[in-house]
């Protein structure tokens, strides 16, 4: 057995009498073998069910070893959810990109603030890592026997307020699918048990914890049954599109529902804010919460590395900001005007993942408008550059045929109208405009609109336009600020329950004929 092998069994032999993890991060092409052990590898490269857009799929499950190949970027989500997936003596290894860019940058330099986040460019790296562990005291308290004090508390309230909806908000490793799955299994009412999520692999250990008492009904195929009969727990909800949560738990009795706000299951701090303040108009709920982590010891060097890196976690700073606009790059700000800046986003958009700062720092294309008063951050633009299109492409796309990574507005446009004009302007996206919460309704998502078109002008840009779900007060934020609805979709959102909307705002004029010329009358649905 090579010697790097035995190594790294060693070392998670040692991590394991610890109960604690840890990152080995492989940057220049240095790749660690591995034993005969059964690791979970996914690869950004791969195009089957290990592919890494695919992570979703391996929520529910525990591993001891985790591999992520990142050949040609990392992909933030994935990253941060499958580190939740790592137990106790476990290993998450990274294989970085061989190219160098500003989040690999930021990544790296965070990894020196924690022992056991390691950069492995050759096996005595880990070998002293090893060394470092090994010499450590051995302090674990007994690992917590289930259910903990805190789960007995939250299967007892359901089980004596059968009646309410318990909703259980904690961050991976806590427990939450245990806990349901335990409550169900203690049930004895009359009903039908039904546990819907996501995808069923997210649920596996919650049904095996149910003790053949619930079953799995994708939720799909849930809101065509008859909802009589019914006691429904829903498992990893904000993975799913709030207006689908909605009708759940308007047709069902639902019973438990649990969620990790992190940030990275696709709606985070944003859907708690959302559906919470929509289930709290509809019925009463008892909130619970669990703190302590269960496949690990806390403190946790995987965990508190990727919440500093990801800015997942709300903290408060000190940080003081010049009044006025900022127009800039992610790249350019301080660390923690960049917690605040991803905070925002998060707080102020269901759909804000950590990808979005990984793309915020690295592509040139993404830019940052930023307000600032009485040296607090007030609110932002995030927009992103697209367009001219290269001519070569245009027959492709108007006739349907092409659809080239990027340029979303131009190519959406140019196949929706069978004219190429599009294409060939240059154009700004607006990706985002947060506000935070106290200053809201106060002119100030207008003002940056307005200080977005004179520096649209001043870089001789052609057209403005974002694309969104048309809810009501949002399509008419935009037509106040001059934007003409443009391109109307005809299915629903999965994501905001609404049809997807594009509009734009000419900045010179022979642009402007051309929008006028394209312009959607209100449906009576708007």
């Amino acid at each position: 057995m090579p010697e790097t092998v035995q190594l790294l069994q060693a070392f998670q032999h040692e991590l394991m009498q610890h109960q604690q993890r840890a990152v080995l991060l492989c940057p220049h092409g240095y790749r660690l073998p591995l034993d005969q052990q059964t690791p979970l590898v996914l690869d950004d490269q791969a195009d089957d069910r290990y592919a890494m857009h695919r992570y979703r799929d391996y929520l529910g499950a525990n591993n001891s070893l985790v591999v992520l190949n990142f050949q040609h970027s990392i992909h933030a989500d994935a990253l941060a959810a499958l580190a939740g997936t790592v137990t106790a003596g476990g290993l998450l290894i990274i294989n970085l990109p061989q190219h160098v860019t500003a989040f690999t940058e930021r990544l790296l330099r965070l990894a020196e603030h924690f022992t056991l986040v390691i950069q492995v460019s050759h096996a005595s790296a880990l070998r002293q890592a090893y060394q470092r562990l090994s010499q450590r005291p051995i302090s674990v308290p007994l690992a917590p026997t289930f259910p903990t004090p805190m789960q007995q508390q939250i299967m007892t309230a359901m089980l004596n307020q059968p009646e309410c909806l318990h909703l259980l908000m904690a961050d991976r490793g806590r427990g939450k699918s245990t806990t349901l799955g335990a409550a169900l299994a203690q049930y004895s009412g009359p009903e039908r048990l039904i546990v819907t999520a996501p995808k069923r692999s997210q649920v596996n250990g919650l049904l095996q914890q149910a003790n053949g008492r619930a079953e799995f009904i994708a939720w799909e195929r849930l809101l065509e049954l008859p909802s009589t009969a019914i006691r429904l727990v829903i498992d990893e909800a904000a993975g799913l599109p709030i207006h689908i949560l909605q009708q759940l738990c308007q047709r069902f009795k639902v019973w438990g529902l649990a969620t990790t706000v992190e940030g990275y299951e696709g709606c985070g701090r944003g859907f708690v804010i959302r559906f919470l303040t929509w289930l709290g108009q509809q019925q009463q709920y008892v909130q619970h919460q669990l703190e302590q982590p269960l496949r690990w010891r806390a403190p946790d060097d995987c965990e508190e590395w990727l919440e500093r890196l990801l800015c997942m976690r709300d903290k408060p700073t000190s940080e003081q900001w010049q009044d006025g606009y900022h127009w800039l790059h992610a790249s350019q700000l301080r660390d923690e005007q960049l917690q605040q800046v991803m905070q925002l986003l998060l707080e102020a958009h269901y759909q804000s993942s950590p990808n979005d700062l990984r793309l915020l720092l690295d592509d040139e294309r993404q830019k940052l408008l930023i307000l600032c008063q009485q040296g607090a951050l007030v609110g932002l633009v995030w927009l992103a550059q697209e367009g001219p299109v290269p001519a070569h492409l245009h027959s492709a796309i108007v006739a349907g045929n092409r659809r080239p990574a990027g340029d979303l507005l131009p190519q959406a446009l140019a196949y929706n109208w069978q004219q190429s004009e599009p294409l060939q302007w240059r154009w700004w996206r607006i990706v985002r405009i947060a506000i935070t919460a106290g200053c809201r309704r106060n002119g100030h998502g207008s003002a940056l609109l307005a200080r977005i078109r004179e520096l649209a002008w001043q870089h001789q840009i052609d057209a403005l336009g974002s694309s969104f779900g048309a809810a009501p007060d949002v399509l008419s934020f935009w037509q106040t600020n001059q934007f003409e609805l443009v391109h109307r979709g005809h299915k629903r959102q999965m994501a905001s329950g609404y049809i997807n909307a594009m509009v734009a705002l000419g900045c010179s004029e022979i642009v402007q004929q051309s929008i006028a010329q394209r312009v959607l009358p209100l449906s009576s649905h708007d």
